[in-house]
């Protein structure tokens, strides 16, 4: 082999080497620099900026409703900070990280159409207007687990808290399901779990028609119900609950028998908003008392 021959295979392998690190060399991962939110009426505007072009994939969530953006092989700046409104529409703007994804969850007021628009190196996500809020459902914007004495209360905060609703037990006494119809959720997660007497976890599911909220209770020998419904807040109470006293006399004014596939309901309306209820079992019997009432003429 001459000289020439011999520096052209080497140079023929410099050459191959470095291709093949250039093939290996990770690509720099793109940066999250910017996130935004413009509140308008005739639509909200969701904006999201990179320093460079990157790949995206999105989600639509429930309960609440939610938009979910993946920025594949991204990094979230320092810079970038969550994004709060009011009002319907868009409701919150949120970016963290899953390993080496970034992660924008939107928190909507409803389901809304929406586009995507890429423009450089931001996404434009534009929203269509909102519908107008209307006051006749509730809509729940925190949930708290709190353990008074020998009384475990489920604390529901928001607007019109009053409005129709039902609670019944489910699962032999091993849970509790408030269904709010017409109402909305503005929660920001779906599963709450804690460390009381009397609740194990709640879990939030929004329907067209309602809005379910699924107890998981740890029974006990005192396991009394009340229920009190105000405008900006309904309590469950659970355990040693005492009635209020009242002047006015209480009555329960109907009783119905509803069967719904397999299961049967039994449903006992009363005059009062925050009656005491006890449900127990007794020689193959449901037995349902409900505390300082009278029965109303006919049902006897």
């Amino acid at each position: 082999m001459n000289n020439q021959t011999a520096y052209a295979l080497l140079w023929r392998s410099v050459l191959m080497l470095g291709l093949l690190l250039l093939a290996v060399a990770p690509s720099h991962a793109a940066n999250m620099i910017g996130l935004s939110l413009m509140d308008a009426s005739d639509g909200d505007v969701v904006r999201i900026e990179v320093d460079q072009i990157t790949s995206f994939e999105r989600f639509e969530l429930d309960g609440p409703p939610r938009l979910l953006i993946k920025l594949k092989d991204t990094t979230v700046g320092r810079s970038v900070h969550d994004v709060q409104a009011t009002g319907d529409g868009v409701r919150s703007v949120k970016a963290g990280m899953d390993g080496t994804t970034a992660l924008i969850e939107l928190t909507l007021s409803e389901r809304l159409p929406f586009r995507i628009e890429q423009k450089l190196n931001a996404l434009l996500i534009r929203f269509s207007a909102a519908s107008p809020t209307t006051m006749d459902g509730a809509q729940v914007t925190d949930v708290r687990v709190l353990d008074r004495d020998d009384v475990t209360e489920l604390v529901l905060s928001g607007q019109n808290m009053n409005a129709n609703y039902n609670v019944f037990l489910t699962e032999n006494r091993q849970q509790l399901i408030l269904d709010m119809w017409g109402a909305r959720s503005a929660l920001p997660k779906e599963f709450y779990e804690y460390a009381a007497q009397r609740i194990r976890n709640v879990v939030v599911g929004q329907s067209d028609d309602r809005l379910r909220i699924i107890v998981g209770l740890i029974p006990t020998a005192s396991m009394q119900q009340q229920v009190e419904a105000k405008a900006n807040q309904l309590i469950i109470r659970l355990g040693k609950v005492s009635a209020s006293n009242s002047v006015v006399a209480q009555v329960v004014e109907s009783i119905d028998f509803e069967p719904e596939n397999q299961n049967a309901r039994v449903i006992v309306r009363t005059s009062s908003t925050e009656p005491v209820i006890r449900v127990h079992e007794e020689n193959d019997n449901v037995i349902i008392d409900v505390q300082h009432m009278t029965l109303a003429k006919g049902l006897e």
